[in-house]
């Protein structure tokens, strides 16, 4: 009878070491999982695009992230401070600043505030921040950024302006042909005569007088203004007019760089 309380016993003080040695492996993998997981400092800090591609595929859902796909130069700048984004071309143009949450995969996302859909979505892979754009079911866009030092001057003022205003500061051509498959090269028509050419430099600037993103230009005799910024992709100055152009249709205005 002892020998069988005896036996109980150490099964009894086994399952108990088992239980606790399962526990303490547990334990010891949810703090290896939380250690590996980013944080919101991990994301923190400025970036740059490296690479990026566009996806056509309606099928791909937001949690497949990778794809044969053909790769474009990277573009665009992020600032990442806790839970705020902010969305740079820098040195010339800010656009947009994003609110953060934190996700229980250790990912961040900033869902559109309208129905929560997961409009951006970042994520930590090795040295790169992977920022992956979509529709709430689908990706439209994948980027890789690295970790940059970015201007924090030049940041200020792109903050304050929302542009710069030295970018402008060279000489831009009218883009007067549609340049696009199959159009084989059709003028452009415009309802008014814009400038074939814009001449800026740090004399005659003020001239403009810009303010913000609002230049003024001459017209057919009339000072007019317009709204101005840059385009991401190949770095033509785009022009829109204000309220006082009352044609329905909208009208962008497109300048390259001559020099």
């Amino acid at each position: 009878m002892k020998q069988f309380n005896c036996i109980l016993g150490s099964l009894f003080t086994l399952l108990i070491l088992q239980s606790c040695a399962q526990t303490k492996i547990t334990e010891d993998l949810t703090e290896k999982e939380s250690i590996a997981k980013p944080t919101q400092l991990g994301f923190s800090g400025h970036w740059s695009c490296v690479k990026r591609y566009i996806d056509y595929n309606p099928e791909k859902t937001m949690l497949a992230m990778d794809a044969d796909q053909e790769w474009l130069d990277g573009k665009g700048n992020l600032i990442i401070e806790n839970d705020s984004m902010w969305y740079f071309d820098y040195p010339r143009e800010f656009h947009a600043a994003y609110a953060l949450q934190m996700e229980s995969d250790g990912t961040m996302t900033a869902p559109e505030a309208i129905n929560n859909k997961t409009l951006n979505k970042l994520e930590i892979r090795g040295d790169s921040l992977v920022r992956t754009i979509g529709n709430g079911e689908h990706i439209i866009l994948t980027e890789y950024y690295l970790r940059d030092t970015l201007n924090q001057e030049i940041i200020q003022q792109l903050l304050t302006d929302s542009v710069n205003t030295d970018e402008l500061i060279r000489t831009w051509k009218l883009v007067t042909i549609i340049d696009e498959p199959g159009t084989e090269n059709l003028p452009l028509k415009f309802p008014f005569p814009p400038p074939d050419s814009l001449v800026f430099n740090k004399e005659n600037l003020s001239l403009f007088n810009i303010d913000g993103r609002i230049m003024n230009l001459d017209i057919e005799g009339k000072s007019r203004t317009f709204r101005f910024g840059f385009s991401l992709e190949d770095g033509c100055l785009y022009l829109e007019p204000t309220s006082w152009y009352k044609n329905e249709e909208p009208l962008i205005i497109n300048y390259y760089q001559s020099n």
